[in-house]
């Protein structure tokens, strides 16, 4: 049988992005939205303003009561607002809007929010829906508590990552979703049916669980991102069976320094020599051998597919010589991290978000392969 073994020769610097951030716009309501200044729940307001017409009043009513509406499931109400006999009359209505309908017509227990639905491709209709986490519909305005946040905001426990198809070696079909709670779901892409959970953080709004998971062969390679400040905190890079969710291996992240923060206040240079962050929050990437995955210490790791055997690592907080001339520096790796193609890993370093380690690097490493 013959293996491939990944060999890195000395890193080569291919070019530099700048990042061009936009920062988050308040949710705070439009003058004269629904719900604006006056107390009343979004969802509530909103009902009010477009639908009540039509579901309320003695002899005026062309649909369901509105207590007959509260007996149907969020799903069937979701369904009729995204893709049936309401469509139309959802048209002018955005998808947080239409999302505050359903939460309210459900007593704000929603089955929408932390959701992942299976849609025909065919009729748009919900085939079936997997909720991860009930009652969080928590959004932006929550942590600047605006009157948008709904009264059921949660801890923000989201799916932030694409789910992942795969089939494993015995032939099943197996859909993989990773939560920011720090739980991995397996599903039957069919029916929604759980094969498996598994909960590897405790999770947070930036993870657990946060922008991807990686699958080669019958292993499901998972980044955490809890956060340091969590004594429970288990971040790190975590392997497990596609079949049964059992836990293969697991690599431990440390920040490998003595964290001083008034040492670190002093020096005021964003780039410090022991880091805030050390967690894993970027999606990974993986060959039948190798798993390569950025951490938001700036650090770039191979880990070995079969044991999480560290077989190079190399730190991108620095300066580089930037092939096109604009002065360049790694940072934190973040959001969608490393990137494997052919004998190529390419590496973006540098995410200032949320106090982490800014820089504008785009970093490349030719590997070399060798069958044994």
């Amino acid at each position: 049988m013959t293996r491939t073994r990944i060999l890195f020769t000395p890193p080569t610097l291919l070019a530099v992005a700048l990042l061009a951030l936009t920062l988050p716009v308040s949710s705070q309501p439009e003058p004269g939205a629904a719900g604006s200044g006056s107390g009343q729940p979004i969802g509530e307001a909103l009902f009010a303003r477009d639908c009540a017409g039509c579901h309320e009043g003695e002899g005026k009513s062309q649909g369901p009561s509105l207590a007959a509406l509260q007996q149907m499931g969020s799903d069937q109400v979701m369904t009729s607002l995204t893709s049936g006999k309401m469509m139309e009359q959802a048209e002018g209505l955005s998808p947080a809007q239409i999302l505050a309908i359903v939460s309210y017509l459900a007593g704000g227990k929603s089955e929408a929010e932390d959701a992942m639905p299976a849609i025909d491709l065919t009729t748009g209709a919900v085939r079936w829906s997997f909720q991860g986490t009930r009652n969080d519909a928590w959004n932006m305005a929550c942590g600047r508590r605006g009157p948008n946040c709904p009264r059921e905001d949660g801890p923000d426990f989201d799916f932030g990552a694409a789910p992942v198809l795969a089939t494993s070696s015995s032939g099943r079909q197996i859909l993989v979703a990773g939560q920011k709670s720090g739980e991995v779901h397996a599903l039957d892409p069919d029916t929604g049916k759980v094969f498996w959970q598994n909960r590897l953080g405790v999770g947070s709004p930036l993870g657990g669980v946060h922008w991807g998971m990686t699958i080669a062969g019958d292993r499901v390679f998972v980044p955490i991102a809890d956060p340091p400040n969590n004594p429970e905190s288990r971040p790190g890079v975590y392997a497990l069976d596609l079949e049964s969710g059992e836990l293969l291996w697991t690599y431990k992240a440390e920040r490998g320094c003595e964290l001083d923060l008034v040492k670190l206040r002093a020096a005021k240079t964003p780039w410090p020599e022991c880091p805030v962050q050390y967690s894993f929050s970027a999606a990974p990437m993986s060959s039948p051998d190798v798993v390569f995955a950025g951490a938001l210490s700036g650090k770039v790791f191979a880990f070995s597919a079969e044991s999480g055997e560290i077989l190079w690592q190399d730190h991108t907080v620095r300066p580089y010589d930037s092939i096109n001339g604009i002065p360049a520096h790694g940072g934190a790796i973040d959001s969608s991290g490393v990137q494997l193609a052919d004998d190529m890993l390419f590496v973006q370093s540098g995410y200032s978000y949320f106090g982490q380690i800014p820089g504008n690097a785009l970093i490349a490493y030719r590997t070399s392969a060798s069958g044994e």
